[in-house]
C-alpha cells in the first residue's frame, strides 16, 4: 500500500478505486479477492500497468533483446545477402 503514495496522474488514477475500496473496508481481509491481490501484490498491480499502458521500460527490454542476439552467419553471407 506505501508504494500507492508514489503514483502520479494516470496510473493514480486507475489505482484510486482499489484505495478507495480497500479504505472503507477497513482491512485487507474484508476485501473481495481481487482487491486483495491488486493492494496487496506489487507484481500483479505491475502486470496489470504493463497491461494498460504496455511495456513500462521499453529501453531496457530493448536492450536485453540485443544482448540476446548472436552472428549466424559468416561476414561474408552477410554482406552478400544485405550490400
Amino acid at each position: 500500500m506505501w508504494a500507492a503514495s508514489y503514483l502520479k496522474k494516470e496510473i493514480f488514477a486507475r489505482f484510486k478505486p482499489y484505495i478507495i475500496y480497500y479504505l472503507e473496508k477497513g482491512s485487507v481481509t474484508d476485501c473481495d479477492l481481487i482487491i486483495i491481490k491488486i493492494v496487496d501484490t506489487i507484481g500483479y498491480y505491475i502486470y496489470l500497468l504493463s497491461q494498460l499502458f504496455g511495456d513500462l521500460d521499453e529501453t531496457k527490454i530493448a536492450e536485453l533483446r540485443l544482448l540476446k542476439l548472436t552472428q549466424s552467419v559468416s561476414v561474408s553471407e552477410y554482406l552478400i545477402k544485405f550490400t
